[in-house]
């Protein structure tokens, strides 16, 4: 793995898997997408644009979860880091954020970024393509280049749309839910069961496409829903164990004599999951 520091607080740790994905991204733009785009190409021109658009496009990851960072912190939510990894990234918090209102802000922000970016992209590509006297040498590889960051982008956008936690489309209908309900827990277990439900058909996809001698896509379908399985899990645990400790913080408040037992219960609990017994740290995919 390898760790940055981003203005002198948040970790940003790049898994080996990101980087093998980036090969593999800039490898089948080189010899798949970009010759059946332009056949009149030379290779040189293949892979150079194919680094240029891996490169942005795993960058707009980045942006993407930079922008939930941005918000997290303005709205006092303690942030752990961002990790890249083979599906993407994840942001890590140590709270869970405390209103409907921030997670809903917390949770658009990343679609959001990753919106103006595809919009961005695309206005810049349609302007190339545009330009008097037509789009010739550099510029209309620039704008293909575009065109495809643009594409990539409102992927990531509309993907992590979904309804379904831990993706950010999840926590916000999960903002959603509690703010109706004011259930935390209750419109968290909807929230992954929405999850699971997406990563079973997933799972069943990927197998169903390997079966039938698709064996790349099928892999990384069933490979994607088992780690949203994993992951929507993991999100439920970690909200109970926040449940119980704002459980804790009211009866110490209130002195209640359950306090130590509470107490005890809840940094047990999330001992594992921080550093030094402190907070967990939870995960928000995409």
């Amino acid at each position: 793995m390898l760790r940055l520091i981003a203005g002198g607080r948040i970790t940003i740790t790049i898994h080996w898997s990101w980087l093998g994905a980036l090969l593999l991204a800039i490898v089948s733009l080189a010899i798949g997408r970009f010759p059946a785009l332009h056949p009149e190409w030379p290779v040189a021109i293949d892979w150079l644009a194919a680094v240029v658009t891996a490169v942005l496009a795993f960058g707009s990851i980045l942006v993407h979860e930079l922008a939930h960072v941005r918000v997290a912190i303005s709205r006092g939510v303690p942030v752990e880091g961002i990790t890249l990894f083979v599906f993407g990234g994840a942001s890590r918090t140590r709270a869970e954020p405390p209103t409907p209102a921030v997670e809903l802000r917390i949770a658009a922000a990343g679609p959001a970024a990753s919106s103006g970016l595809a919009s961005g992209c695309a206005a810049m590509a349609w302007l190339l393509d545009r330009w008097p006297g037509g789009a010739g040498g550099g510029a209309a590889v620039t704008a293909s280049v575009l065109w495809q960051v643009a594409l990539v982008n409102a992927s990531i956008a509309a993907f992590n749309l979904l309804p379904a936690l831990p993706l950010d489309g999840g926590r916000i209908a999960r903002s959603l839910l509690w703010h109706r309900t004011g259930d935390r827990r209750r419109a968290t277990r909807l929230a992954v069961f929405a999850g699971r439900t997406l990563a079973t058909a997933l799972l069943v996809w990927g197998m169903y496409q390997a079966l039938w001698g698709d064996l790349i896509v099928g892999g990384w379908s069933a490979a994607l829903g088992l780690f949203l399985d994993r992951a929507a899990v993991s999100h439920h645990e970690g909200a109970t164990v926040d449940v119980q400790r704002l459980a804790g913080d009211e009866r110490r408040r209130a002195g209640g004599e359950e306090d130590d037992r509470v107490s005890n219960l809840t940094s047990s609990a999330q001992a594992p999951h921080g550093d030094g017994g402190g907070e967990p740290v939870r995960q928000s995919v995409g």
